[in-house]
């Protein structure tokens, strides 16, 4: 009998075996779900915006309510949401490459809808539409320094390359310069043996 056709690797099932053997199966594909879905995030390939957070730790968007006391359910149950994917990434127990950039953007995400939604001094006054407006000009500065770190960084390859190609040139430089002298050096030594050759013939 033939054997079966093997089936083409997924990026979730590609993911669960990145995750390895330390977690349940469960839960490691439960990790392994999370990398993936928010690798656009992570990678800053897609923003995120508030109301896209809350999806992030399986979480409905409130509705109705400006903001929440630190003490609020919704808190402590996006506090518990947290820890529990903390357990999943952890890296003694999450094998996959991606497991710790994933939990620290989490992290970010988390610290988001606190500033945004939980009431402390200073912005108990604010509504949830100032609450998001601010985070929103926030996401976008950060986009925007992000994007200015990544011209940075192609100018700076771009720099190097430009420096190692005007080093190979100046080698090339050196080297024709090198053989040139050689050869004069040479030409003037056989000149010079010629000649004495002359003499000694003429008045040998």
């Amino acid at each position: 009998a033939k054997p079966s056709p093997t089936r083409p690797e997924t990026p979730r099932s590609a993911a669960r075996s990145l995750v390895g053997t330390r977690l349940g199966a469960e839960q490691a594909a439960k990790a392994a779900e999370k990398i993936v879905s928010l690798r656009p995030f992570v990678e800053g390939r897609q923003a995120a915006t508030l109301n896209s957070i809350w999806g992030f730790f399986d979480i409905s968007v409130p509705s109705g309510v400006a903001s929440f006391d630190p003490q609020d359910k919704v808190v402590q149950d996006l506090k518990a949401k947290l820890n529990r994917l903390r357990l999943l990434m952890h890296p003694d127990k999450n094998g996959h490459p991606e497991a710790e950039p994933t939990f620290k953007f989490l992290e970010q995400c988390h610290q988001r809808l606190v500033g945004a939604f939980v009431r402390r001094a200073g912005h108990a006054s604010e509504s949830v539409q100032q609450r998001t407006r601010r985070e929103e000009e926030e996401l976008k500065r950060d986009e925007a320094r992000k994007r200015r770190q990544e011209d940075e960084r192609r100018e700076a390859a771009a720099r190097l390359q430009r420096e190692e190609d005007e080093r190979h040139e100046r080698q090339l430089w050196e080297r024709a310069e090198q053989e040139r002298k050689a050869t004069e050096a040479r030409e003037r030594l056989e000149a010079m043996v010629r000649d004495k050759e002359a003499r000694s013939l003429a008045y040998g």
